[in-house]
């Protein structure tokens, strides 16, 4: 089937390998073939490359050669094909996760968001959404807090770079827009109010008007709960001791709320859910201690 002359055939054969990979007993020869389709030169090879690039990120945890599918995918990068080196650098952000030399996997997505000229610029776009994603990974494995919020300050600076195309479904807007506001309930204290709104109205408007996944609704939703805690809160400091002792727990329900939500997202996103569970401990102790503080001003 990978030597059929039909590239639909082709394709269809390499998403059948990477949907299979895990069950295959044979894994290094379903490799061996998922790696020729990689260097398939027919003409219509643009309709099957996307498949072999998905198929490779789907397979990849299990592929005897995490190296050699790594270079692969870092030469579908810069295929002629629009579609399949998005969808290769795509792939690239979430295999980096379990690629075995990580320094030299960070240095080919860099490398891949030099690529400036206009014919080329969804490279780089997806390039930084891909850094973005990477960023991610390393805050949900973080374990001190001001290194969880310097690695979620540069997540959501590569999504800001990735998102300044004029693509109506660029992926990185709802990542910078989710993320900032995740950053604003967590480190701005003063001010954020204004901040906050502005990016609940920018992931409201993409899941709204676009054609965004329930995932994607899901999440909205858990970040909006989060919000209204901590909104919330800032109510109660303005009340007195007997109303802010009184309800001093409401907010917990819009917490534990968000982590329904995020029981269904996890899944699908398990990335983006970790980094969201990551900070909420952050967000919960920041609340408490706000409360605290005002209970012993009072």
């Amino acid at each position: 089937m990978i030597l059929d002359e039909n590239s639909d055939v082709r394709g269809g054969a390499a998403k059948a390998i990477g949907a299979a990979f895990s069950h295959l007993p044979d894994k290094q020869q379903a490799w061996n073939d998922l790696h020729e389709l990689t260097y398939d030169d027919s003409e219509y090879r643009e309709y099957v490359n996307w498949d072999i690039a998905s198929a490779i990120g789907t397979a990849f945890l299990c592929l005897p050669d995490k190296e050699q599918a790594w270079n692969d995918l870092c030469r579908l990068a810069i295929d002629e094909c629009c579609e399949a080196r998005q969808k290769a650098i795509e792939v690239l952000g979430f295999a980096f996760i379990h690629v075995p030399n990580k320094q030299k996997a960070l240095n080919d997505i860099y490398e891949l968001t030099k690529y400036g000229d206009e014919e080329d610029s969804d490279i780089t776009t997806y390039a930084y959404h891909s850094l973005g994603n990477i960023s991610l990974f390393k805050a949900s494995q973080c374990k001190d807090v001001e290194e969880y919020k310097r690695e979620l300050e540069q997540a959501i600076g590569f999504f800001k770079k990735a998102g300044q195309t004029n693509w109506c479904e660029n992926p990185s807007r709802f990542n910078l827009c989710l993320f900032g506001a995740l950053h604003t309930m967590l480190f701005n204290k003063q001010g954020a109010n204004e901040d906050l709104n502005e990016y609940l109205a920018c992931i409201k408007s993409i899941t709204q008007y676009l054609r965004a996944d329930q995932c994607k609704k899901l999440l909205r939703e858990a970040i909006e709960n989060l919000a209204t805690a901590s909104k919330q809160v800032q109510y109660l400091e303005n009340k007195d001791f007997k109303t802010t002792e009184n309800e001093l727990k409401f907010y917990r329900k819009y917490f534990d709320h968000a982590e329904e939500l995020l029981r269904d997202t996890e899944e699908k996103l398990p990335l983006v859910t970790g980094v969201i569970r990551k900070g909420m401990p952050i967000l919960d102790k920041n609340l408490k201690k706000t409360l605290s503080d005002h209970v012993e001003r009072s």
